[in-house]
Formats: C-alpha cells, sequence, structure tokens
C-alpha cells in the first residue's frame, strides 16, 4: 500500500513538472514575438556624401516585409532596392516606408573635379556623342554603323576602334565609365583620363601595342582583369594610392614595362599579373602583402628588385618561374614559403 503511495505521489510530481514546463513554453511563445516587434527599425545611415557615379547600399534594420524607396530629388540620386546611385552635385532625401511610416536619409553629393590639362594636345577631344574615325561628331546609328569608330552610352564609353596608328585621345569630364574592352586593340598612343571616370572595365586597354603611357585618376579603385594585358609598347603607368584591388593578367604581356609600384592597399598579388613582362626589373608591392598569385611574375627574366615581406604567408606556383636574376637570398625565402614557386 505504501508503495502504491509513493508511486503516485512520484507520479503527480512529475505531472505537475510537466504541467510547469508547457505553462513556461507557452509563456515564452507569446513573449517572443512581442520582443521581436519591439526591435527598433532604422535606416543604417541618416546622413551620407557621395560623389558623382559613386553607389552605395542602405538598409532598414529590422524591417522584415515589404519597403518603398524613393528619391526626392531623382535627378541628383536615384535608389532602387536600396542601392543609391549619385548623378549629379546637390542634394536629396532618400526615403524608406515601411508598414506606413517613412524613414529618411540626406544624401549629399558632390562633383568630382577633373585634374587634367583643359589645353592637352589630343588629335580628338571626347566629348559625349558617337563619332567617326576622324573625331567628327555623328548623328544617327546608321552613321555610326557605317562610319562610326567610337560609342557612347549615355555616361560610358563602351567603344573606341580608331584605325590610325599613334592617336593622341583626350576623355571628356562628362564621362564616368569605360566599358570593358572599350580600347582593346586599339592604336592609342596616349590618353588622359579624367577624375570623373569611376571604373574601368576587363580587358578595356588590352592589346593596344602603341600605348606607352597612362596615369589612373584617383577617382579608380580597381583594374580589372587583363585591362592593360598584352599592351606591349607601355613603358610607365602611374597608380594612385586609392587603387586596392588588381585582378588577374592586369598587366601580363607587358613586354616594354621596366618597373612597377603597387600602392600600400594592395594586399593580394593574383595569378599572372604581370607574367611574361620581360623587361620588368623592379616591382615595389606592399609590405603588407599577403599572398602572390600563381604565375604572377612567370617569365620577368631580368626581374633583381622585389622584397618580399614577413607578411606573404601564401606563394602560387609558378609564381617566379623563369626569374633567374633573383637573389640566392630571395630565392631561399620564396621556395620556403612554397617549393614549386620558382618552377612550371
Amino acid at each position: 500500500m505504501k508503495k502504491l503511495f509513493a508511486d503516485k505521489t512520484k507520479i503527480h510530481r512529475i505531472s505537475l513538472l510537466l504541467g510547469m514546463f508547457a505553462v513556461l513554453i507557452v509563456a515564452a511563445l507569446l513573449i517572443l514575438p512581442v520582443q521581436a516587434n519591439a526591435a527598433t527599425v532604422k535606416l543604417s545611415v541618416s546622413k551620407k556624401k557621395m560623389y558623382v557615379s559613386k553607389t552605395f547600399t542602405l538598409s532598414l534594420k529590422n524591417a522584415d516585409g515589404d519597403i518603398t524607396w524613393k528619391s526626392s530629388k531623382p535627378a541628383v540620386a536615384i535608389v532602387k532596392d536600396g542601392v543609391v546611385t549619385a548623378l549629379k552635385a546637390g542634394k536629396t532625401t532618400i526615403s524608406a516606408k515601411y508598414k506606413g511610416k517613412t524613414y529618411k536619409c540626406k544624401i549629399t553629393v558632390k562633383a568630382l573635379k577633373a585634374k587634367y590639362d583643359d589645353t592637352y594636345k589630343a588629335d580628338i577631344k571626347l566629348n559625349p556623342g558617337l563619332y567617326d574615325k576622324e573625331g567628327n561628331l555623328v548623328r544617327s546609328w546608321s552613321d555610326m554603323l557605317y562610319n562610326g569608330d567610337i560609342e557612347m552610352n549615355e555616361n560610358e564609353l563602351v567603344s573606341f576602334c580608331d584605325v590610325r596608328n599613334g592617336v593622341i585621345l583626350r576623355i571628356d569630364d562628362t564621362v564616368i565609365s569605360i566599358a570593358s574592352g572599350a580600347f582593346s586593340q586599339c592604336e592609342l598612343k596616349k590618353i588622359i583620363i579624367p577624375e570623373s571616370v569611376s571604373s574601368i572595365g576587363s580587358s578595356a586597354f588590352e592589346m593596344c601595342v602603341y600605348l606607352e603611357q597612362i596615369t589612373l585618376p584617383a577617382s579608380i579603385t580597381s583594374i580589372q582583369q587583363y585591362t592593360f594585358a598584352s599592351c606591349t609598347g607601355l613603358k610607365k603607368i602611374y597608380i594612385q594610392s586609392s587603387v586596392k584591388e588588381v585582378e588577374q593578367g592586369a598587366f601580363s604581356n607587358c613586354t616594354s614595362l621596366a618597373s612597377i609600384s603597387l600602392p600600400k592597399a594592395v594586399k593580394v598579388i593574383n595569378d599572372w599579373t604581370f607574367m611574361n613582362c620581360t623587361k620588368l626589373k623592379k616591382a615595389s608591392i606592399s609590405s603588407k602583402t599577403t599572398s602572390i598569385g600563381m604565375g604572377a611574375f612567370k617569365g620577368c627574366a631580368i626581374l633583381s628588385k622585389i622584397t618580399i615581406p614577413a607578411s606573404t604567408k601564401e606563394i602560387g606556383n609558378a609564381a617566379f618561374d623563369g626569374c633567374k636574376k633573383l637573389s640566392d637570398k630571395l630565392k631561399k625565402q620564396i621556395k620556403k614559403i612554397n617549393k614549386n614557386a620558382l618552377t612550371m
């Protein structure tokens, strides 16, 4: 009898505990939505300064539904799904409407000032429009298809195929981007690029064999893949400190390039970046370089001045294959990181 009573008591206690546990679960389920709804909904920033042609992304924190975005002055800056694009100097307010409430961010857009000489002696001074090979503005698509060698799409330079040897070109400061392959195989000798240009596409100057030197404006932050590949006449390139990335093969086969100085912000030297730069003697790289890609300096036979910093932990296969002038000390350092970096 005592055992039966003890068993009933135990069952009663277990039932009581289970009941209390169930109550706690229900309470938690009721409280959680209230806590979630209590999270503050707000824009990621309330003020932003930006330059013409630049973009940045606004987000509405803790919002989990549809958001309606709007710019008070679309001529200054437009917005789509939170991505704001600056079009011209001025002020505008970006608003995000969510569940009946509006959240605002004040945008100030500043113009980039083109830092180049207006008296630059160019064969062609390129303003927006369509041009023929003589630099004359053409008015229609039929003219473009028949005679045109330069194509502009709004503020992007799409293509330039001048047939003359060694043309000297100056781009107007209304151009904000240069498309991929725009100058590929063009017979440019010199070109001046204004700071209004914030992006240059991949292979934009690939195989421009007459191009001797170029200065990139401070508005450029990335050199895309194969941008200057096979520019066999390129002797000098001036890269501003604004550049943070140099993609693969960017200067491969530049057989006249004697030296290169990469900005401190470029910490990764990608695959094939300087492959077959046969006259490259000196390469100045960041003291914080972390990796050197596969074949990065392959075929740079006379490269002798380069410092591999202690921060470099990775060197790709064949990165220095064929670099015969490197010191024994440098070869030893490279081999210690990757024994296959000096051979194919």
